[in-house]
């Protein structure tokens, strides 16, 4: 998706911000603005590195992915299903669905207001650089030389902002997402979307597509403020991390982990050997543990399959491994 705003916009034809911001010098440093008109840049922050990994090269993004993931991705992870005919239809088609955000049972799910921090003293230049990118080939591109750091990050920050909420709309209403899981015996897990433990789990090899894919939630009190120059320099992927796996602390329990893709509300097929095991929720009905071993026999004569019951010692989910023509349901 193109750029929506461009820098020559920003400015009127007598040189100011079509905004309105006037920034004051006061020579103070290190203020997060209460308002566009105190507005400061910060110092130089001797603790934090250049980022090693602006390339926009063709091969940066998958390199950064491999490095990221390869480190902490599990080498399974779990999906949980309730037991219904949508459930099993994909199981049988051997499909994941990617549901659109607008469905999703968070409301501030993927759909928080995003910020970009105040850039420190030495991101100047590069958004002096981007800016006179932006405007080459225009009268923006002398009045940007003319103007002030603070007035720079202030250009730069609208932009990032208009850029940001532009990239958020088409997003939140273009991608699908896939939800997994690092657990498989989450007890709310189970009852929120395991139809309270009549449902079952299926462990995907990570290791394999789509599964490769996937990414990591992170969970905290308030969305993190973005970079600029990371905004701009390094591939969608820094943008789509931020809106879709970015939750709240009290979801932190569900451990979740994520693979969204350009389409919405459509499934997409997995290879066979990519589903290497199904757990059955302790509270599954014989019909429906037939049914599922059925569809299984048919097409994956290979996966493990466990039988889930309840503890009698603790407030947990305990497995067994059982044959697949034993129905599920007797070890």
């Amino acid at each position: 998706m193109a750029l929506q705003v461009n820098a020559a916009s920003l400015i009127s034809a007598n040189g100011k911000y079509r905004w309105g911001i006037t920034l004051r010098s006061t020579g103070r440093c290190a203020i997060e603005p209460r308002s566009a008109g105190d507005l400061h840049v910060r110092p130089h922050k001797c603790a934090i590195a250049p980022a090693p990994f602006v390339s926009t090269t063709a091969a940066s993004p998958r390199l950064r992915h491999i490095w990221e993931c390869e480190l902490t991705r599990p080498s399974r992870i779990y999906k949980y299903e309730p037991m219904s005919i949508q459930a099993l239809t994909n199981l049988k088609s051997e499909s994941i669905y990617f549901n659109s955000p607008l469905n999703f049972n968070d409301p501030f799910d993927c759909n928080m207001a995003l910020e970009v921090s105040v850039p420190y003293m030495d991101e100047i230049p590069f958004i002096k650089a981007f800016l006179l990118e932006e405007t080459k080939g225009t009268d923006g591109a002398a009045k940007i030389e003319e103007m002030s750091e603070n007035e720079i990050a202030a250009m730069g920050m609208v932009m990032a902002r208009n850029y940001m909420n532009d990239r958020k709309a088409w997003a939140f209403n273009s991608y699908g997402i896939c939800c997994f899981s690092e657990t498989n015996d989450n007890l709310l897990m189970w009852s929120h979307y395991a139809s309270s433990g009549k449902g079952f789990c299926l462990e995907f090899d990570s290791s394999r597509e789509p599964f490769d894919k996937v990414r990591r939630v992170k969970y905290t009190n308030n969305p993190s403020k973005l970079n600029f120059r990371k905004l701009f320099s390094v591939d969608k992927l820094y943008l789509l991390d931020a809106l879709f796996c970015a939750k709240s602390t009290h979801w932190k329990y569900e451990k979740e982990w994520r693979i969204f893709q350009e389409h919405s509300s459509r499934a997409e097929k997995y290879p066979t050997s990519s589903l290497t095991g199904i757990y059955f929720g302790p509270e599954i009905d014989d019909v429906h543990a037939e049914i599922v071993r059925q569809i299984l026999q048919g097409q994956n004569s290979h996966i493990k399959i466990y039988k889930g019951a309840r503890s009698r010692e603790a407030y947990k989910v305990v497995f067994s491994e059982v044959s697949l023509g034993s129905c599920g349901v007797e070890a």
